[in-house]
């Protein structure tokens, strides 16, 4: 696994809005072995492994936040 780079605090607090809220997001993510993946998913928790923090999803997916290139806010009308 490469070095962990921390997110910023700001972009950190709004990853945890967008969990709270139960919103569902489009995330853009850069994965090691396919270079870019997306998906549409609700944040479900936060945890650290081997000193990296990782985002898991409500379908089971976990992304490394310093992995994460874009989230999208989905509103549904």
């Amino acid at each position: 696994m490469s070095s962990y780079t921390p997110i910023s605090c700001h972009v950190h607090d709004e990853l945890e809005t967008i969990a709270t809220k139960r919103q569902l997001c489009h995330i853009h993510y850069h994965t090691p072995d396919t270079g870019q993946a997306c998906l549409v998913d609700y944040i479900q928790d936060f945890q650290i492994y081997d000193k990296a923090e990782f985002m898991h999803t409500s379908t089971g997916q976990r992304i490394r936040l310093d992995h994460i290139q874009h989230i999208e806010v989905l509103f549904w009308r």
